[in-house]
Parts: C-alpha cells; structure tokens; sequence
C-alpha cells in the first residue's frame, strides 16, 4: 500500500499590476509641458503695446541751423587807401548818404575822432527829433502788432547814429582845411541796408546748397574794419537790396514728407525771440538732399550781420493716443455710403443687406456684418474679406441698390483686444520721431488701454496671437 504524501501542489498565479495614480498624473503633466513648451517655442510670439495718451513735443520743438539768404550786392573802393564810415551795420542807405571816406595815411582818422568825442551827446534839437519819434511810436502802439517793436528799434538805432555822424559830416570841411590829406568822401552807389563784411554767400544761388554749406567750421566771414587799409577795387561795404529774407534749413526724409506740400510755416528766431509766419517751400538740393526755404520780409536788419541763427519750427502741439510707427500699416478697403447701413441677425449689429444667388437659382437677400474699420458722415470703411467686386447691397426697407468696387487705402493697427488680429483705422494729428499722435474718440477707431500689435508687418487680419510683453 502506498504512502500518501503531506506535500501540497502550490499553483502559482500571475502577480497582479498595481496602477499608482499619482504617477499617472505626474507622467501627464510632464507630457502637457513638454508638448506646451514645444509649441511655444515653434510658434510665432507677437510684442504688443498698450495704448497711451501722449503729445508731439518733440516734434514741435526741434531747432534748425538756418543759413541766411539776402539778395546783396557788393560795392568795391574806388581807390586804395584808409577807410573810415558813417554808418554801423544796419543802416540804411540813400543815394545821397555819405557811407565812407578814404585818406591815404590814415592821419583823417584821428581829426575825424576828436569830433566824434566832443559830439558823445545829442544836441537839445536832435534829443527832441529823438523823443518824438519815440513818442509817435508809443501812442500807435499794439499788442497785436508786438513784433513792429524789431523794427522801431532798428530805426531808433539808425537815427541816433545818424545824428552823431551827421555832426562829424558838418565838420569834414574843418578836416580837410586843417590837414594836407589827400582825402575823399563816397557816397551810396545804391539805397538799401549796408553791412561791412563779406563772406562769399553775396550771389549764392540757392538751388545749389549741399549739406556743407551748414559746415559753420569752414565759413570765413571778412569783416572790412574802420580805419583799416584797402586796395583799390576790393570790397569796402555792401548793400542788402530789399528786406525779403530767406532762411535754408537741412530736412530729414521724414521731415521732407511732412513738409513737402505746405506754402507757409510758422518759425521763431531764437536770438530775438520772435514768432512769426514766412513762405515755405521744400526742395532737393544738389546733393541730393532735402531742404527747407523760409522766406521772411521783416526782421532782417536785426540779422544782416549774421550768416547762420538758429530757429523752430513752431507747430500746434497735437494731444491723442501714441502709436508706435512700427504698428502702422496700410490696408484696402471698400468704400460703402452710410445710407446702407442697416441692423439684422441675432445681435442686432450693423451690417449691409446684400443680394445672393440661392442653389435654385433665385435671387435672395444675406445680412452681412463685414468688419468696419472707419466711419464719416458720407461713408463706412469696410474689409474686403466679405464682399467681391460687382457684390450688390440692398437699401433697407428699399429698392435703390450699390454696387461694391469703389476703394480706398488707410493707415491703421491691428488691435488685438480678443486675442486676434482687427484692423483699425487710425487718424494721424501729428508725430514725434518714433511715435504717431492719433486723434482720440473715433468711430470703430482705438481707445487708451487697447493692445496693439507692435510690428504690425508681422501678422495680417483674423490671424490669432498669442501676446508677449
């Protein structure tokens, strides 16, 4: 009889898989940031700006270098000798005035100087002539006419000189009795202001100007100095024909754009502190480069001695939102008239009722609400996305149809508000270097706070963003 073994058959069963939770969950978040981190790296990161208020100052208040135009005419000695005058810088010239004299050895200046010092003061009649000139000039005095205050002085300047001189002149016969000089006076060969300097801008043509003629290193200006020695046929003074200025100064492209259409510009001269309107015009230069004429007929005695003056362009200082340049951008758009508008759909919103042609064949009406980028009292802006050429909208609530084709082209941004690229037409009221001033307010335009794509080059309309700082 056999013997029953004790030992028992153990069956092995697989070994269940314990599923941990918590790991799942972390293998799925380490795949999400992964796939998160790739598309952030591979897609396209727009900058976008906010929207401020802000003002053209910097616009307004740029300085030029101006070079000074005058038509000028230089009087050459008729002999050689030493020169004294009898008038200053400024002074105006008839052909009967005395301008200067010329003596061979210069002994006359001293004669003529001992009369000058014994004649410092006005005598009681010239000191009367004075006071009521100034007198004259205070009882027809206005405020709306500040700036004739220039040229009172300028005259005011020119009496006085010529009262002092004027004892000199009555004096010359003395001179020339009491000396052996060979010694002669020379009187204006042409009316007009005199200055006794010449520099070689006498005949310049203004046509011709290049950026180095603004090179103030390089200009000379010869000055003629009483009681000096000339040469025979050299330049001794000479006259500014009439009071017509011009002021030439150097544009930047963008300046030139701006600039390039207007026929007056309001400027103040910085050394007199005055404000006032001349002709403008904008040209090309010979070098190729842009440049400004300002023409002014006032106020040029008080700088015929000068060849360069700083002015400003002065302009209304514009007040709006400030717009990068770089989000600018020109978009088409066709032009539809506000009588076409209309309301309809679920929203209520403005749209066009335009004519379709249904699968049958019949013809049917579709409400349409195209983005609308601008408005004015005559018409509306729209995108071209929902309308063709040759579309045709209804008039609501009548029969008079419009044919869409007549276009335009704006200036706008992209306002990405909502997380896609719309189009916004922008009003442009002035500029700085960088930015645009856009007007404030418009319909269906931008607002403070809006966020705009930065380098509006880099999307296009409807296209979704995803916004860095």
């Amino acid at each position: 009889m056999e013997k029953k073994s004790n030992k028992k058959k153990v069956v092995k069963f697989p070994r269940r898989v314990s599923i941990n939770a918590g790991m799942l969950a972390f293998i799925a978040i380490v795949i999400y940031l992964t796939v998160s981190m790739v598309i952030y790296i591979t897609r396209d990161k727009i900058s976008f700006y906010e929207v401020v208020y802000g003002q053209n100052a910097t616009a307004a208040n740029k300085s030029y270098n101006a070079l000074i135009i005058r038509d000028e005419t230089v009087i050459n000695s008729k002999e050689a000798g030493y020169v004294n005058y009898y008038l200053s810088d400024g002074g105006r010239a008839s052909l009967d005035t005395i301008v200067y004299s010329i003596d061979e050895s210069g002994d006359a200046a001293e004669i003529l100087e001992k009369y000058q010092d014994a004649d410092k003061t006005l005598s009681k009649k010239d000191t009367e002539k004075v006071l009521l000139y100034i007198s004259n000039y205070l009882k027809a005095y206005n405020d709306m006419r500040y700036d004739e205050i220039y040229e009172f002085k300028s005259n005011l300047n020119s009496i006085v000189y010529d009262y002092i001189n004027s004892s000199i002149l009555n004096n010359l016969d003395e001179v020339i009795k009491d000396s052996s000089l060979h010694f002669n006076l020379y009187k204006a060969e042409k009316t007009g202001t005199v200055a006794f300097y010449t520099d070689g801008y006498e005949n310049f043509v203004i046509n011709n100007i290049s950026s180095s003629d603004f090179n103030t290193k390089n200009y000379t200006k010869n000055s003629i100095k009483a009681n000096s020695l000339i040469a025979n046929d050299t330049p001794v003074y000479k006259v500014v024909n009439n009071e017509e200025w011009h002021l030439i100064i150097m544009l930047s492209d963008e300046e030139y754009a701006e600039h390039q259409y207007k026929t007056s510009i309001k400027i103040k001269l910085l050394d007199s502190d005055v404000t006032c309107i001349g002709k403008f015009s904008a040209f090309i230069g010979a070098d190729g480069g842009y440049y400004g004429r300002i023409t002014l007929d006032k106020y040029m005695t008080e700088y015929v001695s000068d060849r360069y003056t700083e002015i400003k362009i002065v302009e209304a200082q514009s007040s709006g939102l400030k717009i990068p340049k770089s989000s600018v951008v020109e978009k088409d758009y066709y032009i539809i008239p506000v009588s076409y508008v209309g309301r309809g759909g679920d929203s209520g919103n403005e749209g066009f009722f335009k004519q379709i042609i249904t699968e049958s064949g019949e013809l049917s009406i579709e409400f349409i609400t195209p983005d609308i980028y601008y408005m004015t009292d005559e018409y509306y802006y729209v995108s071209m996305e929902d309308f063709n050429p040759n579309d045709v909208i209804v008039m609501n609530d009548s029969s008079s149809v419009y044919q869409i084709g007549q276009t335009g082209k704006a200036k706008g941004v992209y306002n990405i508000n909502n997380g896609y690229c719309m189009f916004k037409v922008i009003d442009i009221i002035g500029e700085t270097s960088d930015y645009y001033i856009v007007k404030d307010g418009s319909s269906y335009g931008l607002v403070v706070y809006d966020h705009i794509v930065l380098d509006g080059s880099m999307v296009s309309e409807g296209q979704v963003v995803f916004k860095i700082d």
